[in-house]
């Protein structure tokens, strides 16, 4: 509120009372005003906190899917130098749990299904769109 000596002088009590009256809803409003602001900067904090706990958790899902895989990668790691050569079991196992773990690293990524994802990619395969080739 105003300090009495700033408020304009005046002899009628009613139009002290409208500047007193105007003096407590310019506060009201600066003060809701402030809380609003507060309450703003505190939603976009938490839009951030939500959105890096995301991050978090599909890097936790990420590894986790990767962890299956680790295993048959050193089994089949001594093998790598078999170009041209025949697909063992192990091999497609493994190369099956990687493009698991791509294709759900890429429906997160994009916000859509996996299911969607693999259309896409066959879609891709199929056509030779967008430098598929070139992976």
């Amino acid at each position: 509120m105003s300090n009495n000596n700033t408020r304009p002088k005046t002899n009628s009590i009613t139009h002290l009372v409208k500047i007193v009256a105007k003096e407590v809803c310019d506060e009201s409003m600066h003060s809701r005003y402030q809380h609003i602001m507060l309450m703003k900067n505190e939603i976009n904090d938490l839009k951030s906190a939500v959105k890096k706990l995301q991050e978090i958790l599909f890097t936790v899902k990420v590894t986790n899917l990767n962890i299956d895989t680790k295993e048959a990668l050193k089994k089949v790691h001594n093998d790598l130098l078999k170009a041209g050569g025949l697909w063992t079991d192990d091999e497609d196992t493994l190369l099956e749990r990687e493009l698991n773990v791509a294709v759900n690293a890429m429906a997160a990524n994009h916000q859509r299904s996996k299911g969607a994802i693999k259309s896409r990619l066959q879609k891709m395969m199929q056509y030779g769109l967008n430098g598929l080739d070139d992976i």
